[in-house]
């Protein structure tokens, strides 16, 4: 079953907490390792848009909430990045605890603001079931495939 969670609640909840407020703007300066599968990958967990929207990325493995992104043995602040990674974990595994869960059936289309949803789904195992993904870009995105047209 898939879920979703709002990870701007999840940043707006940080600010309306007057020991937790530093959470979302630390979120947007200090870079972290992405974990990608093949390299690491620095970048902030909350990215801005070239058009000012936030972009959240949160890699946390559902099969036993264990947490992908990390921060690079390299920073200048360790411990810090660490707690605030911590904060932000916690609250994204407890949120996507609680969130309802859905199935998409055969012929369903699904589209996410994946900028601002956090989006997951529990462990099944199946060899009839096949999802297709596809991506929309706009002008204003963060990072956009390189025109390959021949045209």
């Amino acid at each position: 079953e898939n879920f979703f969670v709002d990870a701007y609640a999840i940043l707006d909840a940080f600010l309306a907490e007057p020991e937790l407020s530093w959470v979302p703007a630390a979120l947007q300066v200090h870079s972290v390792d992405q974990c990608s599968r093949l390299e690491p990958r620095l970048s902030p967990v909350v990215l801005t848009a070239r058009d000012g929207r936030r972009a959240v990325r949160c890699r946390v493995d559902g099969l036993n909430d264990s947490v992908v992104q990390r921060v690079p043995s390299e920073s200048a602040h360790v411990a810090k990045e660490r707690e605030m990674l911590a904060f932000f974990h916690a609250a994204v595994i407890a949120c996507s605890i609680n969130a309802p869960r859905f199935l998409i059936d055969a012929g369903e289309l699904l589209l996410v603001d994946n900028y601002r949803m956090i989006h997951g789904r529990d462990a099944f195992h199946s060899e009839d079931r096949l999802m297709w993904g596809t991506c929309i870009w706009t002008t204003s995105a963060i990072d956009t495939p390189e025109d390959t047209s021949t045209a």
